[in-house]
């Protein structure tokens, strides 16, 4: 379903459904973690799959979809601690009145650990953007290997994307080090392992717009220019989609800590409330029910956005063309007579 919206894969090119019905739930949780409202949304998604009557095919499609989206939810809740927004984020920032309803299997996302999360790092914020790095390193890395597949496959010099994972697997590596330990990488080893795809591209890229001007018949100094200048884009090109590309997951982050936040908003204005007289306890209950309604609802449609992005816009350019055209078997259609 969620495939076609982007278009139609070719009979010779890989079709990423499988790979996306895995991936797609799998990055929904990290940014709706939440063991309650994922088992909402998994209820949710029994009901319109396998109870609901009247509905077509399409939205049948979408409750099977937010079956797995809501018990990967529930897995990645367990693993920050937080059952509708009732964890040690609240805890910390509504008061001690709030008691977390489980303790964190790995960590809290806002908060500081008791112990180093992943490569040391003891920050609840830098280790989730250093995991959405890698999310993303490992997520355009398959990309790009489709696409080197689909090249060869289809008879095609698969040098382009051959030098984008080269250099891509070095830069990655420079990024994560950046963002932990604060610094640029001290070994002049690497750098050179980066630069060396580069320098090819840019040379793939005067080689090209010499041929254009050999083509042209046009010759001359401008000339040379030109072609220096198409080299060098090529590189800029190459260096800045990778690295927008890979902030990009970061949002990964932002849809989780968002819901977070919005929760213990919640839990905040509802003690707020709860202590306005004999209708106190009243505005807390409602306020706790409105506020995971609403939540939910909106978190559900503003994480399911991001994901399609995170699919259609870094993954999918790397190798899916999506040039193909559904079949459609021979049929007779009536126009004068019936059956």
């Amino acid at each position: 379903m969620m495939v076609k919206m982007f278009g139609i894969p070719h009979y010779r090119e890989f079709d990423p459904t499988l790979l996306m019905a895995i991936v797609f739930p799998f990055f929904f949780a990290f940014m709706f973690p939440d063991v309650g409202h994922g088992l909402v949304v998994l209820l949710l998604g029994v009901l319109v799959a396998f109870f609901m009557k009247g509905i077509g095919p399409s939205m049948r499609d979408l409750g099977l979809i937010m079956i797995p989206c809501g018990a990967a939810s529930m897995v990645t809740g367990a693993l920050f601690g937080e059952i509708f927004g009732w964890g040690e984020a609240a805890e910390a920032f509504v008061g001690e009145q709030v008691k977390p309803l489980m303790e964190p299997l790995w960590f809290d996302p806002i908060l500081k650990a008791h112990h180093p999360i992943i490569f040391g790092i003891e920050s609840g914020v830098v280790a989730f953007f250093v995991i959405t790095l890698i999310f993303g390193g490992i997520h355009l890395n398959l990309g790009v290997i489709l696409d080197v597949i689909k090249r060869i496959r289809m008879k095609q010099s698969p040098l382009f994307p051959v030098l984008c994972l080269w250099f891509y697997s070095g830069f990655l590596f420079w990024l994560m080090y950046l963002v932990v330990k604060g610094g640029l990488y001290p070994d002049p080893k690497l750098y050179g392992w980066m630069c060396l795809p580069l320098l090819i591209v840019f040379a793939e890229g005067v080689k090209e717009k010499r041929h254009e001007s050999i083509e042209a018949g046009t010759s001359g100094a401008m000339e040379v220019v030109i072609w220096i200048l198409g080299g060098l884009i090529e590189v800029l090109d190459v260096f800045s989609r990778f690295l927008s590309n890979t902030i990009s997951y970061g949002r990964i982050l932002a849809m989780a800590l968002a819901h977070i936040c919005l929760m213990v908003l919640t839990i905040l204005i509802a003690y707020m409330l709860a202590g306005i007289g004999l209708i106190g306890p009243i505005l807390f209950v409602l306020v706790i029910i409105a506020g995971n309604i609403v939540v939910i609802g909106l978190e559900v449609f503003l994480v399911t956005i991001q994901d399609l992005r995170l699919h259609f816009y870094e993954f999918f350019t790397k190798f899916y063309d999506a040039s193909g055209i559904e079949y459609e078997p021979l049929r007779v259609e009536r126009i004068y007579t019936e059956k």
